[in-house]
């Protein structure tokens, strides 16, 4: 528990935090904090006038963490599920930039030789079939050099 002149010097010294900071701080969480402290924090928010922005923040971090869980459950489902091609590659470029795009959405992705020459490329895009269309659905900005979507 903090005594008076404790909870003075951190109330001074919160004043003092720029908001970007202040922000930080409370996305860190209670449990990082000695009891009362993160109060503080809110406190502070909240003379700043920023309790709004805070609490969206929050809540949109909750919406994060609840998002990469469920992404982390997901290839556990899909295991077993069958692979389709969604888009046929021949550049290992686009073949990194698709399978980061769909890495980063949690989604599972498979990367595929078709060459009978034993070469990478071309190389077909496989996902999990229950998520073509979320996958596709990503590539509305990413357009493939040297391939074609085939969804």
């Amino acid at each position: 528990m903090m005594d008076s002149q404790e909870r003075a010097r951190l109330e001074k010294a919160y004043a003092a935090v720029p908001e970007e900071k202040l922000m930080e701080l409370i996305l860190e969480g209670e449990a990082d904090y000695e009891e009362g402290v993160y109060n503080l924090l809110l406190e502070e928010a909240k003379r700043r006038g920023i309790e709004d922005k805070v609490n969206a923040a929050l809540e949109a971090e909750t919406e994060n963490i609840r998002k990469i869980e469920t992404r982390e459950e997901a290839p556990a489902e899909a295991a077993g599920e069958e692979l389709v091609p969604i888009m046929i590659l021949s550049d290992e470029k686009d073949a990194e930039r698709a399978k980061s795009i769909l890495e980063e959405a949690g989604i599972e992705v498979c990367i595929d030789s078709l060459s009978v020459s034993k070469k990478e490329f071309p190389a077909s895009v496989m996902v999990p079939r229950s998520r073509i269309e979320e996958s596709v659905a990503l590539f509305t900005v990413f357009k493939p050099k040297n391939g074609v979507v085939l969804w």
